[in-house]
């Protein structure tokens, strides 16, 4: 317990109200859903946009191995065709033999070509706009940039809420300080030290529970606050904070 203090129980109970809504709020604030969701979005978002880079990576890299492949495919052709061609005109035995040779080579490799070719090709289509339908990427940029707008609309949501809640605990901060400016100072330094130790400077005595530290007293301990006067400063014995009587 504490001396008597006239009109402290009320301020008291005034400050602590408002103290517990700035907790409260603090809390909100700190597990806003609205910031999960953003969170949430932006990792979409970013999910996203490592998906697009990958499927232009992989396009470009089709777009280059098809190039690549008809590049070979026409020097094979043009290989072919000399070779043909010089065995139209050539008679010198060793020569058409090695002309002959070449010629198999050409085709065998031509064959192999034009196969990997139209693999690719097929590939290549799947990222290619057909029948009004929208190309891999480009589906890829819309969904993305459809991602992008959703979340920046979160934030927009997210910053208004949090500036709702950072003007009330402006005013909640402005209403404490008046407050234990308005306590003697040693209340206040009372108030303030059990408010470093356990996160509340006074507390509800609900029946025989502490509100701050949600301990039951011991029955010897509540019939002395019970019978203390009104106006007279009691403390939990477990915790040491102040408590505020319901019918205080």
């Amino acid at each position: 317990m504490t001396d008597s203090v006239s009109g402290v129980p009320t301020v008291l109970r005034e400050l602590t109200e408002v103290d517990d809504r700035a907790r409260s709020l603090t809390a909100r604030r700190q597990a806003l859903p609205d910031t999960e969701q953003v969170t949430a979005l932006t990792a979409d978002v970013d999910r996203r946009r490592s998906e697009l880079a990958g499927l232009r990576r992989r396009s470009d890299d089709l777009d280059s191995t098809v190039r690549r492949l008809r590049q070979d495919a026409s020097r094979l052709r043009e290989r072919r065709r000399e070779d043909i061609d010089g065995l139209r005109s050539v008679t010198d035995i060793e020569r058409r033999r090695d002309l002959r040779h070449d010629l198999t080579v050409a085709e065998r490799r031509l064959g192999e070509v034009e196969e990997a070719m139209e693999r690719e090709e097929r590939l290549l289509a799947a990222f290619i706009s057909t029948d009004g339908e929208p190309d891999k990427v480009t589906a890829a940029v819309v969904a993305l940039e459809t991602a992008v707008a959703e979340r920046d609309r979160a934030r927009d949501v997210e910053k208004a809420v949090l500036a709702d809640i950072d003007r009330q605990l402006e005013d909640l901060a402005a209403a404490s300080s008046a407050l234990r400016d308005r306590l003697p100072q040693d209340v206040r330094a009372r108030y303030e030290e059990a408010e470093r130790s356990t996160g509340a400077g006074a507390a509800l005595l609900a029946g025989n529970l502490c509100r701050s530290c949600f301990m039951s007293l011991d029955p010897q301990s509540l019939a002395r606050i019970i019978a203390a006067p009104q106006d007279q400063l009691v403390t939990c014995p477990e915790c040491d904070c102040l408590l505020i009587r319901e019918d205080a």
